[in-house]
């Protein structure tokens, strides 16, 4: 049965809580917290682990993975960095994938190349026997199952939209030593995916209304998880915007948009001015905090791009000041989406927070958004690195506030600098530009033209 408010589920929302927030509690670096004993399918979509929904889920997002641990001791550097020291530990992890990530975990980091699902030296594991076929059974039964509340179709139609950007992009699965007809092969099992995804992106696809008419995910989460105000007309906070490109919005293929908000230290006279000064890295001690909230876009009904009130991601970065005023200590707050809490409890919000201590993957690069990249160092063996959360987001922007990579653009000399936008949050303009982004890409076109037309 599919979750919703009974008995049952309530039971199993009891017991789900009680599992969440005792794995959240802050107890130390354990490379282990979150992972699961076993590689099976789990209670997402429904109480039932093998509901073609929730089998589905398994078959795209959780993996077993061999991990690496920093050395004691060692510097906050990228996974990539000839400066960081790895330890000679290797831990088994078994990622549920029930989080803010993409399906198939890929990689953009060989060479220009993408792979996915795999190492470099095995990829496209969804792509090969048992998987595939596993996948695209599971697929075709949940084509068949009834409609489900609108909450569900939107997630689950965000996750297969995910999957076929991600297995549609290699143009190639030729690779040196990889006979020509497993290449093949390999493409027509793509191929097949494909128009099955495509199509169950259609079935999903929630009307206009249906969408304005999702949970407000950000307030139900600051309710619980005491947020800022972000999205007020009289909120502290200001919603800003240098350049309207983001490699946050480009890392999702446009899917999602990532919307940054800052919070001076002081009430600025002149908010124009005090934005524009942001420019300068200089200025940026003049914050008291920065927030990036991910906003999950939609494909409707009519087969347009839509944003949508639910978020995937919320970061909020802080300073604690001292007496000059400066920045002293600062404080970093993750929260990710949990579809099966957000199914449990709408009106929750359906984010779990991390703590400090909480096990990340760190990155490969400063322009690396994927989940588990597999680290470049000789050292790692291709296998991706474990860090406590705290360490992962020090990586690239430094303690505290740190770097605020919104302003960190390279300009040539002639470039015309443009002033910092002020946003109105309640107008959705970062989320509408970024749908309109996606509309006019390629991958969005292919998707469309699987789609039936005879329907809707």
């Amino acid at each position: 049965m599919f979750i919703q408010g009974t008995l049952e589920s309530v039971l199993f929302l009891i017991i789900a809580m009680d599992s969440w927030s005792s794995t959240q509690r802050p107890a130390g670096f354990d490379p282990r917290r979150g992972s699961l004993a076993r590689d099976e399918s789990q209670a997402i979509y429904s109480t039932d682990p093998a509901d073609p929904w929730n089998r589905v889920f398994h078959f795209l997002f959780t993996r077993t993975l061999q991990v690496r641990l920093q050395a004691p001791g060692a510097a906050p550097f990228m996974a990539g960095d000839d400066r960081f020291v790895l330890s000679d530990r290797v831990v088994t992890r078994i990622e549920p994938g029930d989080r803010a990530i993409d399906p198939l975990y890929p990689s953009l980091l060989w060479m220009g190349s993408f792979m996915l699902d795999g190492s470099v030296y095995e990829p496209w594991q969804t792509l090969r026997e048992p998987r595939y076929s596993q996948l695209l059974a599971a697929l075709t039964e949940a084509a068949s199952v009834p409609k489900r509340p609108p909450l569900a179709r939107a997630l689950m139609q965000a996750d297969l939209w995910a999957a076929y950007d991600i297995l549609r992009t290699p143009s190639s699965f030729r690779r040196p030593g990889l006979p020509a007809e497993v290449s093949n092969l390999t493409a027509q099992r793509r191929d097949q995916l494909l128009a099955l995804l495509a199509r169950l992106i259609q079935s999903l696809a929630l009307s206009r209304d249906e969408i304005a008419a999702l949970p407000d995910t950000y307030s139900g989460a600051a309710r619980r998880h005491h947020l800022p105000d972000l999205f007020s007309p009289t909120s502290e906070w200001f919603e800003v915007r240098w350049f309207s490109d983001r490699n946050h919005d480009r890392a999702a293929d446009h899917r999602r948009a990532a919307r940054v908000f800052v919070k001076p230290a002081a009430a600025p006279t002149d908010v124009a001015a005090f934005l524009d000064g942001l420019r300068d890295s200089q200025n940026h001690r003049l914050l008291d905090a920065v927030a990036l909230v991910t906003q999950m876009l939609l494909v409707a009904n009519d087969g347009s791009v839509t944003p949508s009130s639910l978020v995937s991601e919320v970061q909020i970065r802080s300073v604690a000041r001292d007496a000059e005023p400066r920045p002293a200590v600062g404080r970093v707050r993750q929260l990710e989406i949990s579809r099966r809490l957000l199914l449990l409890s709408p009106n929750d919000g359906g984010l779990a927070e991390s703590d400090e201590d909480a096990p990340m993957y760190l990155p490969a690069a400063g322009n690396d958004y994927a989940f588990a990249s597999p680290s470049l160092r000789r050292q790692a063996e291709q296998q991706p690195v474990l860090v406590p959360m705290r360490q992962r987001c020090a990586a690239c922007h430094g303690a505290g506030i740190g770097a605020l990579m919104t302003f960190s653009v390279a300009l040539g000399p002639a470039s015309q600098v443009p002033p910092v936008e002020h946003l109105q949050p309640a107008q959705n303009a970062h989320a509408r530009s970024v749908a309109a982004r996606k509309m006019a890409l390629e991958s969005f076109r292919a998707l469309l033209r699987h789609w039936d037309t005879t329907r809707n």
